[in-house]
Formats: structure tokens, sequence, C-alpha cells
């Protein structure tokens, strides 16, 4: 399916597994072909992000996974400008080496001119392959067809949901093309509060680490070195209500033994909810992280009001 540039949609109703099998599809063809890997959402596997027209046309010799791709060629608008540009870029897909999968809910409201560049369509299906212990795992079937709708053939992934589900954050949604993703305002958010560290004379130095420290041994935002202590720093949102974690609780525990093993203290750093003046430390509230934190055990993003309570501000190295 990959040996040769591609487009690919896959169409099917909310939970049917549309974007768990094109992240599937991304790690297998990267892995098969150690091709580059670009996407519209959040990956775990190394990827680069895609959120404007800008980034499409620097796309080359690569898969683009594209997900709910209809809210950026949607076919009720074929005929804006932002839609012909969109289509060029596509129709060039052959001529860069880039395969296209994209995942809509009903193939009809994609592009007509996408549609009929689309070689194949596949529709994936949640199956249970076992029951054990009384629990039941589950893994995606599915059926490809050619662009004339002819049946190729049937498919299976052999991997579960669970494995499947880690590759990505199941509740991220898709902005508008140019809208800043959730990964570009976390960079923002990054950014500003190293701006306002770099401030603090009692600081000997600071880090700050691309994508979470992925290309490094940490698993943090922001390193930083103090005389005699170093504490490690994930940079949070925060709205009105709640503190956007977005991580369980077994992640949060792999954070924590990662400071741990670098003799490091954790800390989760999150801005004022009514402020937007996020280049001064005072405008920022530190949690600090520990096994017994009941973080590990909330199912969803805490609430400002509790996390607040609980939190301090950095106004010198004695609060720490």
């Amino acid at each position: 399916m990959f040996n040769t540039s591609k487009i690919i949609g896959i169409c099917g109703l909310q939970g049917t597994g549309k974007t768990m099998l094109m992240t599937k599809l991304g790690q297998i063809a990267h892995e098969k072909s150690n091709s580059r890997t670009y996407a519209n959402y959040h990956l775990s596997y190394d990827y680069t992000p895609i959120s404007s027209l800008n980034d499409m046309n620097k796309m080359r010799n690569g898969i683009f996974l594209a997900d709910e791709l209809w809210l950026w060629l949607f076919s009720r608008s074929s005929m804006t400008k932002l839609n012909q540009e969109l289509s060029k870029l596509i129709m060039l897909n052959r001529k860069r080496r880039l395969t296209i999968i994209y995942t809509a809910q009903l193939y009809r409201t994609v592009d007509i001119l996408l549609r009929r560049v689309t070689n194949f369509v596949i529709t994936p299906n949640i199956v249970k392959i076992r029951e054990f212990e009384n629990e039941c795992e589950y893994t995606i079937k599915f059926k490809a067809r050619n662009e004339i709708g002819q049946f190729l053939k049937n498919g299976i992934i052999r991997s579960n949901l669970k494995e499947m589900g880690s590759q990505y954050n199941t509740l991220e949604e898709i902005k508008g093309l140019g809208e800043k993703t959730p990964l570009e305002m976390g960079i923002t958010l990054e950014k500003k509060f190293y701006q306002a560290i770099s401030k603090k004379s009692f600081i000997k130095y600071i880090e700050l680490l691309p994508y979470s420290g992925r290309t490094s041994t940490w698993k943090y935002d922001i390193i930083a070195y103090l005389p005699g202590k170093t504490i490690a720093i994930d940079i949070k949102g925060s709205g009105k209500k709640q503190v956007y974690l977005k991580c369980s609780g077994e992640d949060l525990r792999k954070k924590i033994k990662n400071a741990y093993d670098h003799n490091a203290i954790p800390y989760i750093a999150f801005p004022d909810n009514d402020s937007e003046r996020l280049t001064d430390l005072k405008f920022w509230n530190f949690y600090k992280l520990d096994y017994y934190s009941y973080l590990l055990k909330l199912k969803q993003d805490p609430r400002y009001s509790k996390l607040i309570k609980n939190s301090i501000k950095l106004e010198n190295k004695d609060n720490l």
C-alpha cells in the first residue's frame, strides 16, 4: 500500500476506529520505509506537526496523516480560495512522493476533487478478538475498496485498542486550518514561562526542552538549576474551571520517576486563569508532584480551584 504515493480515505461514523487505524497505519509505514511522518494532530511517535498551508507546502517524501480532513476540504465550500489551494497541494502528492491518509465521517462531505483522486477507501470496525477473566480485548478490522467502489480486501490490525490508543490523544479536537493547534499553544506557554523564570536571579541555568523532552532523557518542558537543587517543570494550560493536564495517573507516575531518576524535584506550572501577563513569574503557580498526589487518581483534568489551593508562587528559592 505504501510502496508508491497514494491517497487513502478512512471513513466511518464516530467510534469506529478511524483515527486509531490511521495512526497505526502511519506507524507501520514509518517503520517499514523509515519515511517522514506529518500529521495535523498530536502523535506519541516522531512526526512533524501540520497546521497551515505553509506547513503543507513543505511536505516531501513521507506520509501525511490528516484527521477529519473534511474540516479543511469541505464539499460545500469547494470553490473557496482555501479549498482550491489545498486541492492543488494534494494533487501534487505523487511528484512530492507523499502518501496521504485522511479520515472523514461521511465520504460525501469531502471535496469532490479529493474524492476523485482517492485511491482506496477503508471502512474500519472495532471488533472483539478474545475474552479472558471477564475482560474483553478489542482490535480493528477493516474493508478496503478502490476508487470506483470495487471490493479489494479485508484486513485486521494485530494490536489491541489500548496499545493503539496510547499513540495519540483520543480527545484532541482538530482545529481549522491556520488556527493554533494545542501543541502550538503549549509551545507558546512554554516560551512565555521560560521568559518569566529567566528573570529570577536565583536560577543558575535553565533548559527549555523541545516537545516535552522527546529528544532527551527528560520528560519535562523546563529544567531549572538552582544552587543545591534541580527542578523539572511540566507546563500546563488552565481555564476558569480546570487545569489541563491531558495525561493519566500512569503518565504522571512516569514523570515523577523520571525526575527522581535525574535527582530532580518534579513540578507542574500553570498560569493564573485570568492573566495574560505570562512573562511575569508572579502570575504562575507551582504544584509539586509526588506519588501521594490526588492527581494520580483522577480520570479527568483537575479543577482549577482545588489545584490552586495546594500550589505556591515562586517568588524566591525558599518557596521550593
